[in-house]
């Protein structure tokens, strides 16, 4: 499992998210992983099926959790 924090506190360095979705699909079909996108945003955010999007969806500890199993 691949984890991935799409998100920064600094508007400039900001990534579009849908170049992070972009890369996220094109690492997983080629490493074989599984992709799991996490942080919090304000915004509503849509992923492909192929993406596990936990973005808003983990208290502080099941983040770790979670992060502890990723690769």
């Amino acid at each position: 499992m691949w984890s991935i924090h799409p998100f920064t506190s600094d508007a400039v360095k900001q990534w579009p998210i849908e170049r992070f979705v972009e890369l996220c699909t094109e690492d997983r079909a080629e490493l074989d992983l599984r992709v799991v996108l996490v942080g919090s945003s304000p915004d509503s955010l849509k992923v492909n099926d192929n993406i596990i999007n936990m973005i808003n969806k983990t208290s502080l500890p099941e983040l770790a959790a979670l992060l502890k199993r990723a690769s």
